[in-house]
C-alpha cells in the first residue's frame, strides 16, 4: 500500500476540527471510510453501480447523495448535497488501529 490515511471519529467535532488543523485543510470536505455497505446505507443513497465500486478490490472514493436526513458533526462535509467515502480495504484498514478495551485476544 502506497498510501495513509490519517483517521478521526467523523461524528465528533472537536477530532475533525484537529484533523484539519494538522492537514491544514480548511474548508474541503473530508471523505469517510465505512466498515460496510450497509453502515453506507444508513446515511446516502447507493445505486447498483456504486455500490459495485464501493464493493469491488480497489475501493476508491465515491460521492454519494446525502439522505436529507443523515446526521454528520460540523466540519465534515457542511452544506454539500454528496459525501465522499469508501468501505474499508479488509484488513489493511485495521492493522494499525489499537485493541478497544473488550476485545482482550
Amino acid at each position: 500500500m502506497a498510501a495513509f490515511h490519517l483517521a478521526c471519529d467523523a461524528r465528533n467535532p472537536e477530532a475533525l476540527a484537529e484533523l484539519r488543523r494538522r492537514k491544514r485543510r480548511e474548508g474541503k470536505a473530508f471523505a469517510v471510510m465505512y466498515r460496510t455497505l450497509d453502515d453506507v446505507r444508513e446515511t446516502c443513497q447507493v445505486n447498483d453501480a456504486e455500490r459495485r465500486l464501493l464493493a469491488g478490490t480497489q475501493r476508491p472514493i465515491v460521492l454519494l447523495k446525502k439522505h436529507d436526513d443523515a446526521k454528520f458533526a460540523a466540519g465534515l462535509a457542511d452544506h454539500l448535497p454528496e459525501l465522499g467515502l469508501c468501505c474499508r480495504i479488509r484488513r489493511c484498514s485495521t492493522c494499525c488501529l489499537p485493541r478497544s478495551a473488550d476485545h482482550s485476544s
